[in-house]
């Protein structure tokens, strides 16, 4: 038997074979296991890495197209409302035209409208007073 001091050098490599934990109940349990090779644990790593990205890939999916679902939703309601507002300023507009101040581009009209007025007027005046006196009522 070979004794060890504290803080002193490993001899080398142990041969032992590995620790495996033991229970009382191992016969049930299938204790002590055999420790898997270095591939099977590569192996199994990479399927768990697999499930993992690909469970990742489909909630992703899911969630696009709930997102979808919603924003198309949304743009319905959107469209309607645009449309709902549509008509209800229309209404409003028909409803309170003729209470509502004359714009700038109303008074433009205006203005050119009596300017035009006053050219006939004019016109016709100037006639009436090219007429001779009898012929005028």
């Amino acid at each position: 038997m070979e004794r060890r001091v504290a803080g002193a050098a490993s001899p080398g490599p142990s041969r032992a074979a590995p620790y495996v934990p033991q229970r009382p109940d191992d016969a049930r349990h299938g204790y002590p296991r055999p420790i898997p090779e270095r591939r099977d644990i590569q192996e199994a790593l990479r399927e768990a890495v697999d499930r993992t990205v690909q469970a990742t890939v489909d909630t992703r999916e899911r969630a696009q197209g709930a997102a979808g679902g919603v924003a198309d939703a949304v743009d319905d309601i959107v469209k309607g409302a645009q449309g709902n507002i549509s008509r209800s300023r229309k209404g409003v507009l028909a409803a309170v035209e003729d209470r509502l101040p004359a714009s700038q581009d109303d008074m433009k009209a205006l203005r050119t409208e009596l300017r035009r007025i006053d050219r006939r007027l004019g016109e016709i005046e100037r006639r009436l007073e090219e007429l001779p006196p009898g012929a005028q009522k």
